[in-house]
């Protein structure tokens, strides 16, 4: 119930009882402003601290935003992130709008109270001060004037007459300010605090209602990250038996063979990695590639020759220095062409119509196994 806790009687009188009831109320109001600016400090670090969260969630989404191009490759991989960020950023929204509300009620509110209310019983408690020094001087000087001196008694009479009724009303108003000001603080802070937790409950009221929106989503999307686990296991188990194909026969029956496409042009040589046996439609041995086709060509020249063979042979450069490179050699459609294991993308035609060259032996190196491509046309 809100009441006057001074007696007027005593304030008028300006008892010790007075200034006894006066002092605890000061002291009320300095502990209550020091709680407050330690609430609001505490207020002001937390609004900083969520925006800082929220600058950082949004940089997250921002992220999440670059990451969906790395599934451009699964259409339902890209639109489940999308619509995860895009819960993500309405999430952020409502926090913004949380932190707007605890801006404008906790900090604006109290931080109002704290430099209108307070303050003005304050700077009225100085003004108290000073009329009560006022008529303690007036006191002591009615006091001491001497008896024989009527005018000097009569002035100072009349000094002291005044600072009593300029002293009552100050004590007065003081004691107004200060009834006024202890039974605002309740409903202020009170209200001040009811507001900003109205306003987390319109906040999780809101996340609540936005993550039942998508519910169904959730729903699906967790049914299909299971199926993505099952395959995922099933390829995991798979992959244990990675091992065993070094030791399976190939299906193209190679049987280890070196490859055989030639590997120089206009007598340039080339040399096969390991054995000279020359199988068409088989994997380069130790280390070689993959081929396909039927067929092969033999040391006699005389079996058909294969319309795709790949594989890593030797190539002497056509420089001075005759240094060997291990290249990747691919033919194809009567077409020879090779290129590096790293670093090209496009690789280089050595011969355009193989039909229209000769491979034999080259006879001008200690190198086992080596053979040369000669074209008409180089």
């Amino acid at each position: 119930m809100a009441q006057c806790k001074i007696d007027f009687g005593e304030c008028l009188k300006d008892s010790p009882k007075f200034r006894l009831r006066l002092e605890q109320e000061e002291s009320e109001i300095e502990h209550l402003e020091s709680k407050l600016e330690k609430i609001i400090k505490a207020c002001s670090a937390a609004v900083d601290s969520g925006k800082e969260y929220i600058r950082h969630q949004s940089t997250f989404a921002t992220s999440l935003w670059d990451l969906q191009k790395h599934f451009q490759d699964s259409k339902n991989s890209t639109n489940a992130l999308a619509q995860l960020i895009q819960l993500l950023q309405e999430m952020n929204r409502y926090h913004t709008t949380l932190l707007d509300q605890a801006n404008r009620t906790v900090l604006k509110n109290l931080t109002g109270f704290l430099r209108r209310d307070i303050r003005e019983v304050k700077e009225y408690r100085q003004i108290f001060n000073k009329v009560s020094e006022n008529l303690d001087a007036a006191v002591y000087k009615n006091s001491q004037v001497s008896r024989n001196r009527p005018a000097d008694v009569l002035d100072a009479e009349n000094v002291l007459s005044a600072s009593k009724t300029c002293f009552n009303h100050t004590a007065l108003d003081y004691v107004n300010y200060i009834t006024l000001l202890q039974n605002r603080k309740r409903h202020e802070i009170l209200g001040t605090l009811l507001s900003y937790l109205q306003a987390c409950s319109t906040y999780f009221h809101q996340g609540s209602d936005l993550c039942e929106d998508y519910g169904t989503f959730f729903k699906s999307l967790d049914e299909e990250i299971g199926v993505m686990r099952s395959e995922y296991g099933v390829l995991d188990k798979q992959m244990q038996n990675r091992h065993t194909c070094v030791n399976e026969p190939r299906s193209d029956g190679d049987g280890g063979g070196a490859d055989a496409s030639g590997a120089a042009g206009g007598g340039g040589a080339g040399a096969s990695e390991h054995r000279p046996g020359v199988e068409a439609g088989g994997e380069s041995g130790g280390g070689g590639g993959g081929g396909g086709g039927g067929g092969g060509v033999g040391s006699d020249g005389g079996a058909r020759t294969p319309s795709y063979m790949e594989g890593y042979l030797f190539k002497r450069t056509s420089n001075a220095f005759k240094t060997w490179n291990r290249r990747w050699f691919c033919m194809r459609d009567n077409q020879l062409f090779y290129r590096k294991r790293t670093g090209e993308e496009l690789p280089t035609v050595m011969e355009e119509d193989l039909r229209l060259c000769t491979v034999r032996q080259l006879a001008d190196s200690d190198r086992r196994y080596c053979f040369e491509v000669i074209s008409p046309t180089k």
